[in-house]
Order: C-alpha cells, then sequence, then structure tokens
C-alpha cells in the first residue's frame, strides 16, 4: 500500500516536471525587474530609431562584429535574445502593449503599478535568438511614457558564449548638463574661496 503511494507520488512529480519543461521551453523569455538590467555600452547592436515617447515601430540591427562594454571590459556579443524599452531611472512609469515583431517572440512587460511599467519588451528562446548580422523589427502598439526618456535593455550572450546577462544602456549626461553642473561646482568654489579670504 504503502509503496504504491510512494510510486504514484513519484509519477505525479515526474510528470510535473516534464510539463514545467515543456512550457518553459515553448514560450519565449519575460522581461525582468528593472533592476535585473546592469549597465553597460555597446557598439554593433542598434534599435533605429532610438527608443521614443509615441514611436511604435522598430528594428534592431546586429553589425557584423557587435561588442559590448561592462566596467571597462569589451566582450564580442554572441546573440541577443530579448530587447526591452526600460524607463530612463526605474521609477518613471510609461505604457505599453505588443504590436508584433518578426522573430515571433513574446511580449512581456514588468508592471510597476496596473497598467504602468518600468520594463516592456520582446524575448524569445535558445532557438530563435539574433546573431552578428541578424535583424529584427518589432512594434509597440503603444508607447506612451509622457515624453520622458526610454532606454534600451537586452539579454544579451557574450564573451565567445562564456557569460550571459541582462544590460541597460548607460545613461551619458548631456553635454549642457554637464556645462551646468561644472559652472555650479565653479560658482560653489568661488564663493567659498572668497568667504575664506574675507576672514
Amino acid at each position: 500500500m504503502h509503496l504504491r503511494r510512494l510510486f504514484l507520488a513519484c509519477a505525479v512529480v515526474i510528470l510535473g516536471v516534464l510539463l514545467v519543461m515543456g512550457t518553459a521551453s515553448a514560450t519565449g523569455e519575460s522581461v525582468p525587474d528593472w533592476n535585473a538590467f546592469l549597465p553597460a555600452t555597446w557598439s554593433g547592436v542598434d534599435i533605429t530609431p532610438s527608443l521614443s515617447d509615441g514611436v511604435l515601430s522598430y528594428t534592431l540591427s546586429l553589425g557584423a562584429s557587435p561588442t559590448i562594454t561592462i566596467d571597462s571590459t569589451t566582450y564580442p556579443v554572441d546573440w541577443i535574445q530579448l530587447v526591452a524599452a526600460l524607463s530612463n531611472d526605474g521609477n518613471t512609469t510609461f505604457q505599453a502593449t505588443d504590436g508584433g515583431n518578426s522573430q515571433g517572440w513574446d511580449f512581456s512587460t514588468m508592471p510597476h503599478n496596473g497598467t504602468d511599467f518600468t520594463v516592456a519588451g520582446f524575448g524569445g528562446t535558445g532557438s530563435d535568438r539574433l546573431y552578428p548580422g541578424d535583424s529584427m523589427t518589432f512594434a509597440f502598439g503603444v508607447l506612451d511614457s509622457d515624453g520622458a526618456p526610454l532606454i534600451e535593455g537586452f539579454h544579451v550572450g557574450y564573451g565567445d558564449a562564456q557569460y550571459t546577462g541582462f544590460y541597460k544602456e548607460t545613461v551619458v549626461p548631456e553635454p549642457s548638463s554637464l556645462l551646468l553642473l561644472g559652472g555650479g561646482l565653479a560658482m560653489l568654489g568661488n564663493y567659498f574661496r572668497r568667504r575664506k579670504s574675507v576672514k
């Protein structure tokens, strides 16, 4: 009697594992939380036009020798399996819906609150990745960030198949912002220098 229950329990567990594995391989990758994306820069990986509020159709292209730079180290990009729009700071939200893509990748979002998102994009599987020289088109039915900037995020395999991870575009301050910061620091320095010389 106990042996029969043990056998039945094992059979149920094995069936459950097989069902989960079959489901995981049949569906595309879901977008992770905003914080899972680490900062990086890349060359030869281009989204045109740039992600922008209200622009719905895009092309993702990988050059012949794309690279990713992480903490000042540059690696060759082996493949991309997910492309996403991310809020600039992880707190600003936007609205997005699926408009389709040429790879058959699944659309998914990371809700922030209700229908507002910090991440929205398209993910595939190991069998339909993009490799150097490949391109795909993708579209949003809606992409509304109320004018807030959006940045690119990818699931990337790199370093001759040694590494994989989620990376987002490193936001480089505009020259005018750097000029403003530099001017403010110079004014503060001058103020403290003069204040010290008066005493």
